[in-house]
């Protein structure tokens, strides 16, 4: 069974273990390579060895709040209202929604019990096309696997070198999906323009193939998609 396209990749690794700073790695690649990444970093706060709490980061321009606190490591992390609305506000952003790859860091247990950005994240999976990157602890991959099964999301281990490549391998198939797509739309479009009572010359198709830069069968299978019937066909082209 041919697996779907991927639009899910977790990048999992162990608690406080430099998932963040990996995905930095990640970004710096992937933006070199000329993709578009959007959405949300939470970098650690220490007080010396005392982990104090999380920023956010908005991953396109860099703007961060704070997020999370503590006053002392018994104490559970108190969660800033103002941080929630920061990261809503960028992931359902019109230029996130256009991105080529929306991270967010992190989906945890608040996330699988409904909060979070679990519905940031439902609503990016269900209406946009872009690819989500979520970092999630190594202890909960299989919770979160379940939660997106119809996703069939990646997994792919914080910390390696193979995953930045693996994360580019994504990019550059969903990339050259989409390209494909824009090439049918524009065959489409100008087949339209010459398509009379559901016919179209063969001179014409071979017109269209030359100035879409494509081959004859791509005008070919573009015209029995659409039902076009192709006349007066030369030395047999379109059978």
């Amino acid at each position: 069974m041919e697996r779907k396209e991927c639009r899910l990749i977790l990048l999992a690794g162990k608690k406080h273990s430099g998932k963040t700073t990996f995905v930095q790695r990640v970004i710096e690649k992937l933006t070199r390579e000329n993709f578009k990444i959007a959405g949300l970093l939470a970098p650690s706060v220490y007080e010396g060895a005392f982990l104090l709490g999380y920023n956010l980061v908005n991953i396109d321009n860099g703007k961060r709040v704070k997020f999370a606190r503590r006053r002392k490591p018994e104490e559970p992390f108190q969660f800033s209202s103002k941080g929630w609305r920061f990261g809503q506000a960028i992931l359902n952003n019109r230029k996130t929604r256009k991105s080529d790859l929306v991270i967010i860091d992190e989906f945890g247990p608040i996330e699988l019990a409904g909060g979070g950005w679990r519905k940031d994240v439902d609503l990016l999976l269900s209406s946009t096309n872009c690819i989500i990157l979520l970092v999630v602890r190594k202890e909960i991959v299989s919770k979160v696997k379940r939660l997106y099964k119809k996703y069939e999301p990646a997994e792919l281990a914080a910390k390696r070198n193979d995953s930045i490549n693996k994360c580019l391998q994504i990019l550059n198939g969903r990339k050259k999906i989409k390209d494909k797509q824009m090439v049918n739309e524009k065959i489409a479009k100008r087949l339209g323009r010459f398509v009379k009572r559901g016919q179209i010359s063969c001179r014409q198709c071979f017109k269209i193939a030359g100035e879409s830069k494509v081959n004859l069968k791509s005008i070919g299978d573009a015209c029995n998609k659409m039902k076009i019937k192709i006349r007066s066909c030369q030395l047999g082209c379109f059978k």
